[in-house]
């Protein structure tokens, strides 16, 4: 399995991984009491509730495409951040908050393209998903559903190791689902066993979190609830960039580009610098000329 990866990244934990994640949440936050102020929302009981939204359906919808929108992109670009620090964690490097923020601006439009593809992708899955019951479902309802779930987590575990990818191999979005999926299929039960091992520590920690009493020193408990749940989303993370790294034939794009430049004979590096002379002599004469 992938018990060495998992000791590994227990190791590389470290709390500024989780940084971004607090940043997140506290702008999500103010974004959704700054809203609920606007629309009146928060001054409106359960029972007004469903004629407070039929008034002003028009505002709200606005209120709430104006918050996802803000949400999607601050949670971008704080998204490029958190993996760029975990790359540097996984390479030993240990740069400045401030420099490290920086320097993930270049991951921005990546994380965004691959954010946008991940999820068209799961829309298309979820709508063939639901042709399926619906043929499969007059027949046999059970059958139907066992399809149509293993379905979506085919499609999830396929693309469980996407950022990854992008991070590791320094791909594009594009490139980055394409080679997710051809290490899943490579290695699929490695793929499996890591997303298994991340299901299963969540669900303990929810169990842990059911059996404190209600009420029971809020609020400072949520706060650690919160902190915990956190440092296990930046460990979930560590955890599958290491088995990534971790994979026999986990070669990236510009690797294999390196690895190709490399293997090139002399005879070819000489034609290669050929060409270019060539190109750059005739930019020059072009040039003289004007």
């Amino acid at each position: 399995m992938c018990w060495k990866e998992v000791k590994k990244s227990c190791r590389q934990l470290h709390p500024r991984l989780i940084i971004p994640d607090v940043f997140f949440f506290i702008i999500a936050s103010l974004l959704v009491l700054f809203l609920a102020t606007f629309t009146g929302i928060n001054e409106v009981t359960p029972e007004e509730l469903p004629i407070h939204v039929e008034n002003n359906f028009a505002q709200l919808l606005v209120s709430l495409t104006l918050l996802a929108l803000v949400t999607f992109f601050v949670g971008a670009r704080l998204k490029s951040w958190k993996l760029f620090m975990i790359k540097e964690a996984i390479g030993k490097k240990k740069s400045l908050l401030v420099t490290s923020f920086k320097a993930s601006k270049a991951w921005y439009a990546r994380v965004i393209m691959l954010k946008i593809l991940y999820f068209l992708i799961l829309l298309l899955t979820m709508v063939v998903a639901l042709i399926v019951y619906s043929f499969i479902e007059p027949f046999s309802p059970f059958i139907a559903s066992v399809i149509t779930i293993a379905l979506v987590l085919l499609v999830i575990l396929t693309l469980f190791i996407r950022e990854a990818v992008l991070f590791m191999g320094n791909t594009s979005a594009s490139e980055a689902i394409k080679e997710a999926k051809k290490a899943f299929i490579r290695h699929k039960w490695h793929v499996a066993g890591t997303a298994a091992i991340i299901f299963v520590v969540n669900m303990l920690w929810m169990y842990v979190t059911g059996l404190t009493p209600e009420g029971v020193g809020e609020p400072y408990l949520s706060m650690v609830y919160l902190l915990v749940v956190l440092l296990i989303s930046a460990w979930s993370t560590l955890l599958v960039f290491n088995v990534f790294g971790s994979l026999p034939k986990a070669v990236s794009v510009s690797s294999k580009k390196r690895a190709a430049i490399k293997r090139r004979t002399p005879a070819k590096k000489r034609a290669v610098k050929k060409r270019v002379q060539k190109t750059t002599r005739k930019r020059t004469r072009k040039r003289a000329r004007r």
